[in-house]
């Protein structure tokens, strides 16, 4: 081996727990990025997926209209004959 090979191993041997440090933060900062951005896609996927079901709940929502006069009229005459 040259010299300049021998003083390269022993200079990396010398750094190896700040180059072992800064690989793990470097690998740190890489998974929570990871995670921050597969939230932001969870999230804006449900978040569009939500709107999109309120959109059709209000466009095929169907209302029926009942008439429930006939219904009081009658329950009110019953009750007024039980009063007699």
């Amino acid at each position: 081996m040259s010299q300049e090979k021998v003083d390269r191993n022993k200079e990396a041997k010398r750094n190896i727990k700040k180059t072992l440090r800064t690989r793990h933060r470097n690998h740190v900062l890489g998974m929570v990025a990871s995670i921050l951005v597969l939230a932001a896609l969870v999230g804006g996927g449900g978040f569009y997926g939500y709107q999109r079901y309120q959109t059709y709940q209000k466009t095929h929502m169907k209302s029926t209209v009942v008439d429930l006069s006939e219904i009081s009229n009658y329950l009110s005459s019953v009750t007024a004959g039980q009063g007699k």
